[in-house]
């Protein structure tokens, strides 16, 4: 509490008495500083204040020392201990921001270290399950290889030294050389004999042009006349098939109807050759018979010939009519002898068209030659 004097003081005694009363205020200001410190400790955010506070208290003290001497040194040594302590506080307080930052530093480490140590911990979880299966899987091994010492070991050393072997079943194999050339001879004999017919049979001549007889008369003697000789070669081809190339005989109606089938188209094919080249026809039939006989696939497989005869293969009659024959002879028949004989059928179609368009043509052009007037 503040000190009291006695009322009308002697001069002297004012002065102490003054003195008294400054330094009572002085002791309430160092009981201040004291509970200020408590704030100090728990925290450094009131540090700043509490300096503000002892700054003013070291200017009151320097005040109070102007108005006394002997209090002076008092005051000024107060003064110096008090911006002491002012330093000293602010080292607290540098040093408590520090503390703090550092907590905060610790927090996040301690947060990392919590997580690799989960992370820690699932990993050893899976490393636990992998060793888990791999003694099950382990130990179902050797429960296997347990059952080997219960084999037979000459049974054992019998199945390891004798090779795997495959047994393979050919359908519709042909067995003979024989049966080879048969199914050469029909196709490229046929052929041969329609070139050396129209070779000696010149159906086309002048005479038969100049003729009165319609075209397609004319046409369908010369098909006639033609396919009655091809018909007899192919029953001789049939019968040589059978008796001295080994072709089964079972299958003589197959081989004795293509190969009628064939006769009829090769004098069809022929016939549009002889109308159109006259003998030169010949010439192209003997060419055609021996690109035919590269590009059938009948001598060699159609996949190791060069390009160009794969190309134009499915365009000539004699690689139909091989691999009808093929067929036949192999006894495999059914639709795929039926197709090649369709498309037989069709370039024999083809020929039959192709003579006709070409004796009108020659007919016409006769006829107009000889309705002009000779020259005087």
């Amino acid at each position: 509490m503040p000190a009291t004097c006695a009322p009308e003081p002697a001069a002297p005694l004012v002065e102490i008495c003054r003195l008294r009363a400054g330094v009572v205020d002085t002791g309430d200001g160092a009981s201040a500083l004291a509970a200020g410190g408590a704030p100090i400790a728990e925290g450094a955010a009131g540090l700043g204040q509490l300096q503000s506070g002892i700054a003013g208290l070291a200017d009151g003290a320097s005040q109070l020392s102007s108005g006394s001497p002997q209090l002076r040194d008092g005051a000024d040594r107060l003064t110096a201990g008090f911006e002491g302590l002012s330093g000293g506080l602010g080292e607290l307080q540098s040093g408590a921001s520090g503390a703090a930052s550092g907590t905060s530093e610790l927090a996040g480490g301690l947060a990392q270290l919590r997580d690799g140590a989960s992370a820690s911990a699932d990993g050893a979880t899976r490393l636990a399950d992998g060793t888990g299966e791999l003694a099950d899987g382990l130990a179902e091994g050797a429960e296997g290889s347990s059952s080997l010492t219960d084999l037979d070991p000459e049974d054992t050393a019998s199945v390891v030294a004798e090779p795997v072997t495959v047994a393979a079943q050919r359908d519709n194999a042909i067995d003979s050389l024989g049966q080879v050339i048969a199914m050469l001879l029909a196709p490229i004999g046929l052929w041969l004999g329609a070139m050396a017919l129209f070779l000696v049979f010149r159906p086309f001549g002048r005479e038969a042009l100049a003729s009165t007889a319609p075209t397609g008369r004319l046409l369908a003697r010369t098909l006639f006349r033609g396919s009655l000789v091809g018909l007899a070669q192919a029953a001789a081809v049939v019968l040589l098939m059978h008796t001295a190339l080994g072709v089964d005989w079972a299958l003589l109606p197959q081989t004795l109807a293509f190969s009628a089938l064939l006769a009829v188209a090769f004098t069809a094919i022929h016939a549009f050759l002889n109308a159109w080249l006259g003998r030169a026809g010949t010439i192209v039939s003997l060419v055609l018979v021996v690109l035919q006989l590269a590009a059938s696939g009948g001598l060699y497989p159609l996949e190791i010939v060069s390009g160009p005869f794969q190309a134009v293969s499915p365009f000539l009659p004699l690689t139909w009519a091989v691999q009808g024959m093929q067929l036949i002879v192999s006894g495999a028949g059914g639709g795929a002898v039926a197709g090649a004989a369709a498309v037989v059928a069709l370039f024999g179609l083809l020929g039959v068209a192709g003579t006709a368009a070409v004796v009108a043509r020659r007919r016409g052009i006769r006829s107009v030659g000889s309705a002009l007037p000779s020259p005087a």
